[in-house]
């Protein structure tokens, strides 16, 4: 027969082997397959591993949220702390908001200054410029002190409400390093039919500190934060589209690209994504104008300027560099055929000497054209055309409209707005399954060293009952027989467990394998000095004295907490033990019992929690209660160690009660009467025995 793998050695006394030898030989019998038993250690479970490399596979996929370098100065919006403290945004046209994000603002510098996202606030939509009549959209309070400041974003979905007006109340704000309470914002994304419905809408505020670019009300529906472009998982092989290197720097027009849609189309948006082309200098905005027209079919009787950033002479930009993030318009009621953006200067190659404009070398370059409408780019793949274009190294006119950046493809807002939520989720998810699987290592191993450690002390307490067993003679034999057992366990078994612990530790050392068999072997050694503390503890057992019953409650006590150390527990004791002193072999046997029965629990029980409960009131009241798996106590009446401790308990005069039901966990409880208890106490100070 075999249990959890290892053998069951013959009965104490047969064969001629004393039962201190029996119990010293299968110790040291036992010592051998510790090694065993953590080589059975396996990898976590496989479907923890399934689950991480889908949740990998997945988020390579997803669009980065990347922190790209802010140029354009403007940042996003400062607020104190008013009473209310809001933010309207005015849509100028009925929408039903299908997500909305607030981004935080975010330093060019990207230093470790606090974004000032507010700790709570509510959003609300509204046909009344007023808000007396609203419908909540989402409310939220960060959950501990400074998470929101940590958050990349914030997003929630609409719940089908329909309205003019979007207002975002602020009730909590952070408190500045002068004690000023206030808070910011980067940009509010109002995602509707596919396309930003806050995009350039105006806005009004209750708060606001402005200060001229950096912060101020209109940045928050600008298109301009720190995240930007909306780009996705792939990487693009194009770098876009420019002109050939000029002298010239002031072009008035002559230079210019256009996209041709073939046909008049609607356009909500247009989007002027920059050139940030590999293999060059690192320049975020090559070839953006300072100073630029975008128009819409233009050199026509029907020519509309959409975008007018001349207003500043050169060499002052009239538009400062938007850097990677994509230049975002949102044209009113425009029909169009063509867009084209008309160059007035020329971006310059190099610093300028002195006051001249030299080195003469400039350029216009563009990644992308985009034209949307409805969350589809009408632009993708449509005819480019240009004043005169470079081509070869990534550059072509065709580039222009072929979906990518210089560097990524480019996402529509609904797919790049849910993919970074997505991301989010599943970086969320990767963190728990990380977590998961470390645990289920611990948890393995650990396991491994509780079946070694209870297999240590069921034999040490198998040589303790024989020792037992043998102690129906006189008292000078069980005293002889006590000694000789416990100079056999310390000498032969102390000598063994601390050579297991001296093998070990060099083992750590000098073992040149693939893995570092360290941590392992170190919990060995370990569990060898713990099994010194057990072997310790049976040597009090075999003790000519016990002490008195307040001694005998904290000894069981004291292996209570030991034998559970590692799992969560409880150990209550209740009542005052009675004056005088336990007979020796009776407190022996109250704590060989309790031993044998969180033995039982930690081997059988697959146990969340045990409870272990010692009440003194009118004798001795004491049970080990699990929530593990439970047994029928009729069907296996003999397993589970419930024989040895009915006759242990029988041995000492008392009741053993086992309560159990499948999948309801068990109660192991010894039960001693207040008149027996007095009894057993003065039959011990009349004898001297049991």
């Amino acid at each position: 027969m075999h249990t959890h793998g290892l053998e069951v050695w013959p009965a104490a006394g047969r064969r001629g082997i004393t039962p201190a030898a029996w119990a010293v030989r299968a110790i040291q019998k036992l010592i051998t397959l510790v090694p065993c038993l953590f080589s059975s250690v396996s990898a976590a479970p496989v479907d923890l591993d399934m689950r991480r490399a889908a949740v990998v596979a997945e988020l390579v996929t997803l669009p980065p949220l990347v922190a790209s370098p802010q140029t354009c100065q403007r940042i996003g919006f400062h607020g104190h702390a008013a009473e209310p403290a809001w933010v309207v945004i005015d849509f100028q046209r009925q929408v039903t908001p299908e997500r909305v994000a607030l981004f935080p603002a975010r330093l060019p510098s990207g230093g470790s200054e606090q974004s000032g996202f507010p700790s709570a606030f509510t959003i609300e939509i509204s046909d009344d410029p007023e808000f007396a009549a609203r419908v909540l959209i989402a409310e939220w309070k960060e959950p501990e002190k400074g998470v929101g400041e940590r958050l990349p974003f914030w997003m929630a979905p609409g719940n089908g409400a329909t309205g003019r007006y979007l207002r975002i109340t602020v009730n909590g704000f952070r408190t500045g390093p002068g004690g000023e309470r206030f808070f910011r914002l980067g940009e509010i994304v109002v995602l509707a039919d596919g396309q930003n419905a806050a995009l350039r809408c105006p806005t009004r505020t209750s708060a606001s500190l402005d200060s001229p670019r950096r912060w101020e009300p209109d940045n928050l529906t600008d298109g301009y934060f720190w995240c930007l472009p909306l780009i996705g998982g792939r990487s693009s092989i194009t770098s876009g589209a420019r002109t050939p290197i000029e002298s010239a720097e002031v072009v008035d027009g002559a230079t210019w690209l256009e996209v041709d849609l073939g046909q008049p189309e609607r356009i909500d948006e247009i989007h002027l994504v920059p050139a940030w082309p590999i293999g060059q200098a690192d320049l975020p905005g090559y070839g953006f104008p300072s100073h630029f027209q975008l128009l819409a079919d233009p050199e026509t009787a029907t020519s509309k300027l959409l975008l007018d950033e001349t207003s500043s002479a050169p060499p002052a930009d009239a538009l400062p560099n938007p850097g990677p993030a994509q230049l975002m318009l949102a044209p009113q009621g425009l029909t169009a055929q063509r867009v084209r953006l008309a160059a007035q200067t020329l971006w310059r190659i190099g610093p300028r000497i002195g006051s001249s404009y030299g080195p003469s070398q400039h350029v216009l370059a563009l990644a992308e054209l985009q034209c949307w409408r409805g969350g589809r780019n009408l632009a993708a793949g449509k005819p480019v055309a240009m004043s005169h274009v470079a081509e070869g190294k990534g550059w072509s006119a065709a580039a222009l409209t072929d979906g990518f950046s210089s560097r990524h493809e480019l996402l529509d807002w609904k797919a790049w707005v849910e993919g970074i939520a997505r991301r989010a989720e599943l970086e969320e998810d990767l963190a728990e399954i990380d977590t998961g699987l470390d645990r289920k290592r611990e948890d393995r191993l650990r396991q491994m060293l509780a079946m070694a450690i209870g297999a240590l002390v069921v034999v040490l307490l198998g040589g303790v009952s024989a020792a037992l067993w043998l102690r129906a003679a006189a008292t000078r034999k069980l005293v002889a027989l006590q000694r000789q057992l416990a100079r056999d366990l310390h000498d032969e078994v102390g000598a063994s467990l601390s050579e297991l612990a001296i093998q070990s530790d060099l083992a750590r050392r000098q073992y040149d394998g693939k893995r570092d068999p360290g941590p392992r072997l170190a919990e060995i050694a370990a569990t060898a000095r713990d099994t010194l503390d057990h072997m310790r503890d049976v040597i009090w057992l075999l003790a000519p004295k016990a002490g008195t019953w307040q001694d005998l409650s904290h000894r069981l006590e004291s292996v209570a907490n030991r034998l559970l150390d590692g799992i969560n527990h409880d150990v209550r004791v209740t009542g005052e033990p009675p004056a005088g002193r336990p007979a020796p072999q009776w407190a022996r046997d109250s704590v060989l019992f309790l031993k044998e029965a969180i033995t039982n629990a930690r081997r059988h029980a697959e146990a969340d929690h045990v409870t272990v409960a010692i009440d003194w009131n009118d004798g001795l009241n004491m049970s080990v209660s699990d929530d593990g798996s439970g047994f029928d106590p009729q069907a296996t009446a003999s397993g589970h160690g419930l024989a040895n401790l009915r006759e242990r308990a029988a041995a000492m005069q008392a009741t053993c009660e086992v309560v159990s039901q499948r999948g309801r966990g068990t109660t192991v409880r010894l039960l001693a009467s207040g008149r027996h208890f007095h009894n057993r106490r003065s039959d011990h100070l009349q004898e001297g025995q049991v």
